[in-house]
């Protein structure tokens, strides 16, 4: 027998084995702690089966592969320190009662890793179909000079976009001072206007001319001045407006496309730009987000002790909360069954039809928690959480489908050799469900960011063809 057919049969048996056990820890009414702690490490072994599977592309760039060991260390990693660091829960011990917190955090463990081999599988079926039915060579691509001229234009006008954003509240250093506010927060998302969205051209432009010139092998001149720019536009949504993520999204999509681009034999002659110039974007990464922390934590004089930066991580809380009080009888809750991701075209409705409000499950979920304390922060809602509360155990059949959708993108990249623009909309695709879909706020909640960058990145692609 094939070694995969033989993994995959294995496989399938650890799959049953693992549902026959952790329905027999987390039912049994006579579990105690030890129990769900040996419920963690299952969860925990799943990751890394999962994780171990052979695939056709080898390293970290393989979906499945990714998103287990980011739910490794997110969910059973942080879940088996939690149990014994409660320091580490953000608010759950807050409002819910302790008893069986142990079970819960178990089953929030279980139920989130459950949804990996449903997403295996679906990959698996995906990436069988490319090799089966094959995939057409992408175009040439050549950008025009006129092209990134205009690209340089959108650029400018994100600078000017932000400046005047900052501007209608109050000026950039009355931002910086009142971005501890967790109200601020939220009235500065509600009130952002045309030049706001104009300045989030600076969460993808930036990154296209950084890597238009590492990709098409110029010189170290124009590669350099891609890479300020960059920097520059890192630096200025920091201090402009108060969302981390949207902050540092120009390097994450820097680092996303420029790894993938590394596989491609484009950048074959020249393998040790792309590593040096993905390490200096990892430190900026990381010196943009504890930046952007230390203003949002009310400044430099207030600290970060190590418990509280870690505690920003935790995504126990709010998938307990989904997975095990939202639905319990006594809350008088039911299923949303979909609602939710009208939230955003919602917004636009109501100002032409007398439509009713709809919460996105973040909100209803922050309703639920905090009783719509202003003052409490945004829980999100992890996508397995989130599809759970929306349509229960059906909305586990998603995971199957994204798998399947991811595969066959993947399959069509590595046939195009990693091209251009096939590598710079996998990457966001990839960031968008493993990092803020699956791990932080779920679709509801996402809808706007996606918009903000798949929209401006096929403007940008069609710009750049432009001749005069």
């Amino acid at each position: 027998m094939p070694f995969k057919s033989a993994f995959a049969l294995n496989f399938a048996g650890f799959v049953v084995i693992f549902i026959l056990a952790q329905s027999y820890l987390l039912l049994n009414a006579g579990a105690d702690q030890n129990d769900h702690v040996v419920s963690i490490l299952l969860s925990g072994l799943m990751c890394v089966v999962v994780a171990a599977q052979p695939l056709a592309t080898p390293g970290l760039l393989a979906p499945p592969r990714l998103l287990a060991l980011l739910v490794f260390a997110f969910f059973p990693l942080f879940a088996l320190f939690y149990l014994y660091f409660p320091e580490l829960g953000k608010w759950y011990l807050q409002y819910f009662p302790s008893i069986g917190f142990s079970r819960t955090v178990a089953i929030a463990t279980a139920a989130t890793v459950a949804a990996l081999p449903l997403f295996l599988t679906g990959y698996l079926l995906g990436e069988g179909s490319v090799r089966a039915t094959g995939t057409p060579a992408p175009l040439p691509f050549r950008p025009t000079r006129t092209g990134i001229f205009l690209l340089l234009l959108a650029a400018g006008t994100g600078f000017l976009g932000m400046v005047f954003y900052a501007r209608s509240l109050g000026g950039i250093a009355a931002v910086m001072a009142q971005m501890d506010s967790m109200v601020n927060r939220r009235v500065w998302r509600e009130v952002a206007n045309e030049s706001y969205y104009l300045g989030m051209f600076l969460m993808t432009v930036p990154a296209i001319l950084a890597l238009l010139p590492i990709y098409r092998r110029r010189g170290l001149t124009l590669i350099v001045a891609g890479g300020a720019l960059l920097l520059l536009s890192a630096g200025f949504l920091v201090v402009t407006q108060a969302s981390r993520e949207k902050a540092i999204y120009p390097i994450i999509q820097f680092i996303f496309t420029l790894v993938i681009l590394a596989r491609g034999q484009s950048l074959a002659s020249r393998r040790w730009l792309p590593k040096a110039l993905i390490t200096g974007a990892v430190v900026l990464l990381v010196a943009t987000f504890s930046v952007q922390t230390v203003f949002r934590g009310g400044g430099a004089e207030a600290g970060v002790g190590l418990l509280h930066g870690l505690r920003d991580f935790n995504r126990i809380d709010v998938s307990m909360v989904m997975f095990h009080d939202f639905l319990d009888p006594a809350s008088g809750n039911t299923l949303l069954w979909g609602v939710p991701i009208f939230d955003y075209p919602n917004q636009f409705l109501v100002r032409l039809f007398d439509f009713a409000p709809v919460s996105n499950t973040s909100e209803v979920l922050q309703q639920f928690i905090f009783s719509g304390d202003p003052n409490a922060g945004n829980p999100g809602a992890p996508l397995a959480g989130e599809l759970y509360v929306n349509f229960g155990l059906f909305g586990y059949l998603a995971f199957p489908l994204f798998g399947y959708l991811f595969g066959r993108a993947h399959g069509r990249l590595r046939a195009s050799d990693y091209a251009f623009w096939p590598a710079v909309f996998y990457a966001a695709a990839l960031y968008f469900f493993m990092f803020k879909l699956f791990i932080y706020t779920g679709l509801s909640e996402s809808v706007l960011m996606i918009m903000l960058v798949f929209l401006p990145l096929w403007l940008w692609k069609t710009l750049l063809r432009v001749r005069l």
